[in-house]
């Protein structure tokens, strides 16, 4: 496996706050089809996308063909990359791509891992079962660590912001490195 971390930041920051290079926006359940294209490098928040659910599908362009070169597989049509959270976790790890520093802890003790982290590793944010809110237990939420505890995703476009005040829901972090 050849990972570049740079190219994988330099993606991250290119489309941040823009439609990824394939031209398609990721859309939230039940939507069907689960993405709407757009013209590549479009910016997003003047487009008001009803439903946008982006996180994965761009973390998977950052650490995949154009971005770190990872092979990631294209499992929602005409998409490219991974748009389901779980989906990207389990094809990580399945595959061997990832090594997991700590798994479904609270942030502040992920806080304490997150040195351990190197720039284009993933951070999969987890959101307990809420029956209130007809939550099931699974990952709801990805974002492409860019150093010293800072994030870039999509679903709210962000760059820089401390991975702690991410995660839409979720209540427990869990950290994966890219390698060994």
């Amino acid at each position: 496996m050849s990972y570049n971390r740079d190219r994988a930041f330099d993606y991250a920051i290119k489309y941040w706050n823009r439609v990824c290079d394939d031209g398609y926006v990721a859309l939230g359940e039940p939507a069907r089809p689960a993405y709407i294209a757009y013209p590549a490098g479009s910016l997003i928040e003047p487009l008001q996308i009803d439903g946008e659910d982006d996180c994965t599908h761009f973390v998977s362009r950052c650490i995949g063909f154009v971005g770190g070169g990872l092979s990631i597989p294209s499992t929602e049509g005409m998409i490219k990359g991974i748009s389901s959270a779980p989906r990207l976790v389990r094809y990580l790890r399945s595959s061997g791509l990832v090594r997991t520093i700590v798994e479904k802890v609270p942030k502040t003790v992920a806080a304490n891992y997150i040195d351990q982290m190197d720039t284009g590793d993933v951070i999969a944010y987890f959101r307990v079962k809420d029956e209130d809110y007809g939550r099931t237990a699974d990952y709801g939420h990805t974002a492409l660590h860019i150093g010293i505890g800072r994030v870039s995703c999509h679903t709210i476009s962000r760059i820089g912001t401390d991975f702690k005040e991410v995660g839409y829901g979720s209540d427990l972090i869990t950290l994966l490195h890219i390698g060994p």
